[in-house]
């Protein structure tokens, strides 16, 4: 069969993708750069990932608003052009589009 169901243990992981994403991209400038080189921000934004990802496997639905937050200020500083190499507006919507899917998700669960 090909579709199968997604087991307890995998469903609490899939919560906590955007925080491994993030974490280990920003793991990975400090180590080819400085680490003051990043935006105290940005480690704000990683550290508000995790606590969406800890309250979604938890099964506390407010989990999202941690997320959506992150998407939200992702698109707000792509407006304002500071050079960078992606452009955080598709980063943003694609990270609010995955926390009201993970809504979708746990409300399927409950």
């Amino acid at each position: 069969m090909l579709i199968r169901r997604i087991s307890y243990e995998e469903k609490n992981l899939i919560y906590y993708f955007p925080f491994i994403i993030g974490l280990s991209f920003y793991l990975f400038i400090s180590i080819l750069g400085d680490f003051s080189q990043i935006n105290i921000l940005g480690w704000l934004g990683v550290c508000l990932l995790a606590l969406a990802g800890v309250l979604l496997s938890k099964g506390k639905w407010y989990g999202i608003c941690f997320g959506l937050v992150v998407g939200g200020l992702l698109i707000y500083s792509s407006f304002f052009d500071k050079g960078q190499i992606v452009n955080e507006f598709y980063i943003g919507i694609i990270l609010c589009v995955y926390y009201v899917a993970c809504l979708f998700l746990l409300k399927k669960t409950i």
